[in-house]
C-alpha cells in the first residue's frame, strides 16, 4: 500500500510541475506557529552542458528555476519589504558564493504581502546564466558541480538547495 501511494505522488507531480524536476523540498514552521509552509525548489535539469566550439561569445546555459509554496492547513502571510520575492545563489563544490541573481538588479520599493494557503502556487521563476553574460572574452563558469540555495526573500528560513553540475563539450 505504501508504495502504491509513492507512485501516485510521482505521477501527480510529474503532471503538476510541467517539465521541471522535483530535486529539493524543505519544510518549516514559521515564526508565528500558524502552521507548516512547506517550499518546492525544482530546475529543469541536474546538467548543464556549455558547448564552447559552439557558442558565441557572452552565450552560456541558464538554469531555470522554480519555487513553489503551500502550508500544511491554516493561510500563511508573508511581508515582503520590496517587489522581490525570492533570491537564488549558486555556490561553487567548495562553498564560494560564484553568483546571486539579484545582484544588479532593481526592484520596486513597494511592500507587499503574499498569502500561502492548502493549494500549491508557485512563488517565483529565475533564470540563472551559468556565466557571465554580453562581456568579451567571457562565457560558462568553470566544469564541475555547484549547488543553487533559493529562499523566500526576507524570510531566509524558507530555504531549499539543489546541487548540479556544469560540463563543457
Amino acid at each position: 500500500m505504501l508504495m502504491t501511494n509513492a507512485v501516485r505522488l510521482i505521477v501527480v507531480l510529474t503532471t503538476v510541475l510541467q517539465g521541471f524536476q522535483l530535486l529539493g523540498q524543505a519544510t518549516v514552521a514559521p515564526s508565528s506557529q500558524q502552521g507548516h509552509l512547506s517550499i518546492t525548489f525544482t530546475i529543469d535539469g541536474p546538467v548543464y552542458v556549455a558547448t564552447l566550439r559552439t557558442l558565441p561569445p557572452g552565450n552560456v546555459p541558464v538554469l531555470n528555476a522554480r519555487l513553489l509554496a503551500r502550508s500544511s492547513g491554516r493561510d500563511i502571510t508573508l511581508d515582503f519589504r520590496s517587489t522581490q520575492r525570492c533570491d537564488l545563489r549558486v555556490r561553487s563544490a567548495d562553498g564560494k558564493e560564484t553568483a546571486m541573481w539579484s545582484a544588479g538588479r532593481v526592484f520596486g520599493q513597494s511592500t507587499g504581502r503574499e498569502t500561502i494557503g492548502v493549494q500549491e502556487r508557485e512563488v517565483c521563476k529565475i533564470g540563472m546564466p551559468l556565466g557571465k553574460l554580453q562581456a568579451p572574452g567571457q562565457g560558462p563558469w568553470a566544469a564541475g558541480d555547484y549547488t543553487a540555495e533559493i529562499w523566500i526573500e526576507g524570510h531566509n528560513s524558507y530555504m531549499a538547495s539543489i546541487p548540479f553540475t556544469l560540463r563543457h563539450h
